[in-house]
């Protein structure tokens, strides 16, 4: 077989923080550098009774990255709740989106100055954005690097 008889497919996952000055599905500071634990309230720590309240800046913030990235912006997205079990997941559940994501189909346009491309301007398609709290950073053998409990933003 032939080079040409393949396609060369790459999927990214990237992580950014937004620059909120509150989490995601609560009113705790995001400030940096405070004592662990400090900016944390029952709904962070998915104390029973508890219910998430999204940040509305978290949603402008998502839809300014779907339309500077040609997204098309759903009238009706939702979140969903992940259960598994995972190091850094002290609370056994995730909240982000799933079947019903905020932006979707999107593509950022590349220039190929080099011609590596069939076309001069390659587009990198997007199936999504979506936001969900991720809790606490893990090191490659999955064992917590802290124990600060801090949630981010996700575009997936």
């Amino acid at each position: 077989m032939a080079n040409e008889d393949y396609e060369l497919v790459c999927g990214l996952e990237v992580h950014a923080e937004l620059s909120t000055k509150t989490k995601i599905f609560c009113s705790c500071s995001t400030e940096f550098g405070a004592e662990p634990n400090t900016h944390v309230c029952p709904v962070c720590m998915a104390l029973p009774g508890t219910l998430p309240k999204l940040n509305e800046k978290v949603v402008e913030y998502a839809v300014k990255a779907g339309l500077a990235t040609n997204c098309t912006i759903s009238k009706d997205s939702k979140n969903d709740r992940k259960n598994y079990f995972y190091p850094d997941l002290p609370k056994s559940y995730q909240i982000s989106q799933f079947d019903k994501p905020l932006c979707q189909n999107g593509y950022i346009e590349i220039e190929d100055e080099k011609k590596w491309a069939e076309s001069a301007d390659t587009p990198i398609n997007r199936k999504w954005w979506d936001f969900m709290a991720d809790i606490m950073e893990t090191n490659p053998d999955n064992s917590p690097v802290s124990k600060d409990l801090h949630l981010v933003f996700h575009l997936d």
